[in-house]
Formats: structure tokens, sequence, C-alpha cells
């Protein structure tokens, strides 16, 4: 009999692959793969669902998108990652963060209206130039009033009705 064959420590390989650490070894890999897996996919931030409409003199707009921001207030040098959602054709929207239609950070939100141009329009809905893009000036960026607040456990529902005359306002800067 080979001295190698009755000390473990003489040939570490045959160790490892023939004693019960090689399952312990695997599980506790595994286990760990899984934790942090699982763990990268959580919001360092509570969501909330938020959605509502944005209309322009009264008439729904419908070629853009809505951007809520985060507020950063003294001591928080990093509120949260903006909410993004898509108008509809009835000027609806519903806003995403990390997963379709998850909603926003909770807290305070600076609003912009996005405006494009519905022939560069890469949004779910088809992109069909309407009567509308002939009535609203052309703008890029529309940043909304004052602030939304988005809260935990509530519907988060927001009309945001802007003018011609701010959009207006808006194209000469853009």
């Amino acid at each position: 009999m080979n001295s190698t064959d009755q000390c473990p420590f003489g040939n570490r390989r045959a160790f490892f692959f023939r004693s019960p650490w090689r399952t312990s070894y695997f599980a506790l890999l595994s286990m760990s793969a899984l934790s942090i897996s699982i763990g990268c996919q959580q919001s360092p931030y509570k969501i909330a669902p938020v959605h509502g409409t944005v209309t322009i003199d009264g008439r729904p707009f419908t070629h853009g998108k809505v951007m809520f921001a985060p507020v950063a207030h003294e001591g928080d040098h990093n509120p949260g990652k903006p909410a993004f959602g898509w108008l509809q054709e009835d000027g609806s929207f519903t806003l995403t963060t990390y997963k379709q239609d998850d909603g926003a950070v909770v807290g305070e939100h600076s609003v912009t209206i996005i405006n494009i141009d519905p022939a560069q329009d890469d949004s779910p809905k088809p992109a069909v130039p309407s009567a509308q893009s002939q009535l609203i000036p052309k703008f890029s960026r529309a940043p909304v009033p004052g602030k939304f607040q988005v809260v935990s456990g509530q519907d988060n529902r927001f009309e945001i009705k802007l003018s011609r005359q701010e959009a207006t306002r808006f194209a000469a800067h853009k």
C-alpha cells in the first residue's frame, strides 16, 4: 500500500474528490451564489406604484415619456434611480424603475416630460404622427412645476397638466 493512500494530505486531490468535504464545499458555494443573485435583484430603495396622465391644454399628450427623478435632500447624496413611463394614446403612463411597471422610489420627485418626435418614437405603441403633433410646439424636455410626492402603500395617481404656453416656452430652449 502506498503511503499517500493512507495519508489524506499526501494526495490532496484524491482526498478532496473522495471526501464528504466535497459535498459541503459545493453546497456552500451554491448557497453563496444564490444569495448574491437574490440580493442583486432587490432595490436598495422602497418602490411604490405610480401612474397617471399628461395633458397639454386638456388634450392627452401622446408622443413622449415622463421621468420622475427623486429629489436629494441635505446629507442624501443618492436619492435613488429615476423612473420612466411611456405615454400612451390616451396620455396615460405607468412608471418603471427596476422592473416593468413597478413604480418609483418613495419620496419627493421632480417631473420632466420628454417629447419624442413620432417618427423616432421607439415606445411600445406604434409611431403614428397625430394631429396633436401639429398643435404642440416642438420641445425636447419640459420640467413640470412643483414637486410630486410618491407615498408607500397608496394609489399614486398624478394628473400632469401643462398649457400650450408652457410648452412653447420650453420649445424656445430646445
